[in-house]
């Protein structure tokens, strides 16, 4: 019956979108010209669980369905089914086809990793994500002359190529060219696009998606998929280790701070840029750091999906509306309400029915800078919720704002034209009461926008 049912559902669900509904879901290959077997089976009938999964949400009412969810209402698997089906080796194998080796040549010549987050491999074209730093020069301030990717199984040194710190060459027929269509430094993250590549077309890559939740917790079973020390995707596992902390990095010239999850997955260099994934092979975070100091073990740092994901949203959005490339300099836009915010209370509780220590905070406004958060927003408003809605009237985000970051994080998802409706607790006025605030954001000015670089 759970066979027939997938079987049902696969004809149904041919069209899944991917990527915050930027992308369409393409095949993930043909067999290899040079006729080897395995690469794909036949063309665009493969269809895996994970794809499924993605296009049942898209059934109104389904949108918030988890993966555990899905699979219990619709293809009654029990507990001990589901750790069949997402047994760990399964389900790293799977991510390590999602993984990258790269390598770039600037002043000097270095290694990191990234991951495939959509591919169409008839036409050979892929966007892969990576770190800032992976694709950027720090002596020459500038970005990498050449960036190249090798895939899973073609990307050992020595073999595929041949590179040291100032030693530079490839083997084309398994590099893989890109250009950066989007880089941020102040967050750490660089979107790459791959166009007609023959490696691709041969090849088997399955693109990763980002887990939706904002949320992680302490506890949680993760492994790193990357280019450690420069020898080749690789995994590594752990757990998450703290849910959110700031690290200072030295990056462009100067020291940037950096939200971040820790964990206890073995990062070596040449991990940033690679991905953590969850036990589902969800996309967590995108590994970015290390603690290098001699007498610290276990200490690595990612960027949480949470922001990652509406990041790269928006540098896609910029690209494919303007033609707008970070490389060749400016900036993109990143919504601004023009206010400071503090926590003014923290505290955590031990969830009876999730088995969660939840951290909950208080967000509170300290100041309002100016325009647009002064026409409605007042210095002590307790921040709530924020509710971000198209000029069409379709509510784009809809975040419960119980840690600061989720603040930050859902102002990425703001376009020109959108309504942030903001609900605040009043409790300084004299009629102290929940209300709600709707901030119109109209103009493409540094006092409605901030840039980053």
């Amino acid at each position: 019956m759970k066979k027939l049912f997938s079987v049902i559902l696969c004809a149904c669900f041919m069209a899944v979108t991917f990527f915050c509904g930027c992308f369409e879901f393409g095949s993930n290959g043909k067999d290899g010209a040079d006729g080897i077997d395995g690469r794909d089976g036949v063309d665009g009938k493969d269809v895996s669980i994970y794809e499924i999964y993605e296009a049942a949400k898209t059934i109104e009412g389904n949108e918030d369905m988890t993966l555990d969810e899905f699979l219990a209402q619709y293809l009654s698997y029990t507990n001990d089914e589901l750790n069949d089906l997402f047994g760990k080796r399964a389900v790293i194998n799977r991510s390590l086809m999602s993984g990258c080796s790269i390598v770039t040549k600037g002043s000097t010549v270095s290694f990191g990793s990234g991951i495939f987050l959509w591919v169409d491999q008839d036409v050979g074209d892929a966007y892969v994500v990576t770190n800032c730093h992976v694709v950027y020069d720090e002596k020459r301030y500038t970005f990498a002359e050449e960036v190249t990717l090798f895939l899973y199984g073609q990307d050992t040194n020595g073999i595929n190529y041949d590179v040291t710190t100032y030693n530079y060459n490839v083997n084309t027929k398994y590099a893989i060219p890109v250009e950066i269509i989007g880089a941020s430094i102040s967050y750490d993250i660089a979107l790459l696009k791959v166009t007609g590549s023959d490696v691709i077309k041969r090849s088997n890559v399955i693109a990763a998606s980002f887990t939706e939740e904002d949320d992680v917790y302490v506890g949680e079973f993760v492994y790193a998929v990357g280019n450690a020390c420069g020898e080749g995707v690789s995994s590594a596992e752990g757990i998450i280790s703290r849910d959110s902390e700031n690290i200072d990095i030295k990056v462009g010239g100067s020291t940037q701070s950096y939200r971040v999850l820790r964990t206890s997955a073995a990062i070596n260099h040449g991990n940033s840029g690679g991905g953590l994934f969850n036990a589902y092979g969800e996309l967590v975070a995108i590994v970015n750091a290390k603690d290098d100091e001699s007498n610290v073990d276990n200490m690595g740092y990612a960027l949480p999906a949470g922001c990652v994901r509406r990041l790269l949203k928006l540098m896609y959005d910029e690209y494919v509306s303007n033609g707008y490339r970070m490389s060749s300099g400016g900036g993109a836009n990143k919504a601004r309400l023009n206010i400071n915010a503090t926590i003014s209370d923290s505290f955590a509780v031990y969830n009876e029915s999730t088995n969660f220590a939840e951290i909950y905070e208080k967000v509170e406004i300290s100041s309002v800078e100016g325009m647009p958060g002064s026409v409605n927003l007042r210095a002590g408003d307790i921040i709530k919720n924020i509710k971000v809605i198209s000029s069409d009237g379709t509510v784009k985000e809809n975040v419960k704002i119980d840690r600061r970051y989720k603040m930050n994080d859902v102002l990425f998802s703001v376009r020109l034209g959108d309504i942030v409706r903001v609900t605040v607790d009043r409790t300084l006025a004299l009629n102290g009461e929940v209300i709600e605030l709707d901030v119109i954001i109209e103009y493409n000015s540094s006092s409605y926008f901030a840039y980053f670089n």
